[in-house]
C-alpha cells in the first residue's frame, strides 16, 4: 500500500539537490584522504591580528561605519597585500566554479539531514529575519537579500574566516581545532539556533575544500551557491 506524503515544492526541491549530491557522491568512487588534504599550508599574512581588531573597533565605535563594510575593506586589503601569492594559483577560475559548485551538491545530502535534524530537536526557535523578509515577498527586499547573500557575504566571510581567521589559528593550534574553532565562530555570527549546527557542518566542508584545493575562490563559490540554493528554496 502506498503512502501519500504531502510535501511542499520547497521539500521535494531540497530532496531533489540531496539526491543529485548523493548521485555525485557515489560517482566519484576515490576514496578521499582526508587526512592528507589536511596539510598544513605555510602561509603568512602581512597582517596583525591586533591590528585587524583594533581597526574594527575603532571604525565600528568611533567613526560609527557600519562593520561589515569594515570587514569587507580589511578582506580586500588582505587579497591585495597577497596578490603575488594569489596570481601563482593554478586552480583557474572556470574549474574553481565548477568544483565549488559540485562540492555544495556532495554536502548537501548531510546539511540536509542534519537540517532535518535540528529542525525536529528545536522546534519552537523562530528562524532568521531574512527568511520572513524573503517570505514576505517584497520585490525591492529579495533583490537586496540576494546581492548580500550570493556576492558580498561569500566573498567578505570566505576571506575573514577562511583566509584570515583559520590560517592565524591552523599557525597556533593546528589544523582539526582551527577548523572546528572557526567554524564555531562561523555558525555563531549568524545568530540563529536552527540554523548554528547546519552552518558549523558548512564550514566544515568549506574549510575541507579550501585546503584539498589550496584555493580561495571554491569555497567562495561553493558558499554563493549554498546560499542562493537556500533563497530558491525558501521562495518556492
Amino acid at each position: 500500500m502506498l503512502l501519500a506524503i504531502n510535501l511542499h515544492i520547497g521539500e521535494y526541491a531540497n530532496l531533489t539537490l540531496s539526491l543529485i549530491g548523493l548521485y555525485l557522491s557515489i560517482k566519484d568512487r576515490k576514496k578521499p584522504n582526508y587526512w592528507k588534504a589536511l596539510k598544513i599550508y605555510n602561509y603568512k599574512p602581512s597582517w596583525s591580528l591586533w591590528t585587524l581588531l583594533v581597526v574594527i573597533i575603532v571604525n565600528s565605535l568611533i567613526l560609527k561605519i557600519n562593520i561589515l563594510f569594515i570587514l569587507l575593506i580589511c578582506s580586500l586589503y588582505l587579497y591585495l597585500s597577497n596578490y603575488d601569492k594569489a596570481k601563482k594559483a593554478k586552480t583557474h577560475w572556470r574549474l574553481s566554479v565548477i568544483v565549488g559548485t559540485i562540492h555544495t551538491f556532495k554536502v548537501w545530502p548531510v546539511l540536509f539531514i542534519v537540517g532535518l535534524v535540528s529542525a525536529i530537536l528545536l522546534e519552537g526557535y523562530d528562524v532568521q529575519t531574512h527568511v520572513l523578509e524573503l517570505k514576505k515577498g517584497n520585490y525591492t527586499n529579495i533583490v537586496y537579500i540576494v546581492i548580500t547573500a550570493c556576492l558580498f557575504a561569500p566573498i567578505t566571510e570566505e576571506i575573514i574566516f577562511r583566509g584570515m581567521l583559520y590560517t592565524l589559528f591552523k599557525r597556533r593550534i593546528g589544523v582539526f581545532w582551527a577548523c572546528v574553532g572557526n567554524s564555531v565562530l562561523f555558525s555563531l555570527i549568524h545568530y540563529n539556533i536552527l540554523s548554528c549546527v547546519v552552518l558549523f557542518v558548512f564550514s566544515c566542508s568549506l574549510t575541507y575544500i579550501y585546503e584539498k584545493e589550496s584555493s580561495l575562490l571554491i569555497p567562495i563559490i561553493s558558499h554563493s551557491v549554498f546560499n542562493g540554493l537556500m533563497i530558491m528554496l525558501i521562495l518556492l
